[in-house]
């Protein structure tokens, strides 16, 4: 069986082609993302902690705050900033704002049909998370 000189050829072509993906692999070049610097994979790992806002604490130890947020519900404060109704300002609970969680696509339905369509009402808090100081209309028009 005789080997042609194209063969030789497409065979050095594939394994140039190999050897320079595992050499840019090994070098832990980001391509083409950072256009040839190097990155070492800790710069995309972002802790928890880093993006924790301190928010203040009130003596019931529920933190609050006002907006915006960054991303996450574990990095909301237990009190949100918000304006009732009649347009006093004080705090909604995150839990009373976030409402039901489904678990699954099923219970998500359930939870939709229940509301009511004009929306629901839910306490306007002082910032000591115990007076209700008015109400916070959630939904409808």
């Amino acid at each position: 069986m005789k080997i042609g000189k194209k063969s030789y050829i497409v065979v050095f072509a594939w394994l140039v082609f190999v050897t320079g993906i595992a050499l840019y692999s090994e070098l832990g070049v980001d391509y083409p993302n950072n256009y040839g610097t190097t990155v070492s994979e800790n710069d995309y790992l972002v802790t928890a902690s880093e993006d924790v806002p301190d928010y203040p604490v009130n003596e019931q130890g529920q933190t609050y705050g006002n907006g915006p947020f960054p991303p996450g519900p574990v990095q909301e404060p237990d009190l949100i900033g918000a304006e009732g109704v009649d347009g006093t300002m004080g705090y909604v609970l995150r839990k009373d704002l976030v409402g039901e969680q489904p678990n699954t696509p099923e219970e998500a339905l359930a939870i939709q049909k229940s509301r009511p369509p004009g929306g629901h009402d839910i306490p306007l808090y002082d910032v000591d998370g115990k007076t209700v100081i008015g109400v916070f209309h959630i939904g409808g028009n």
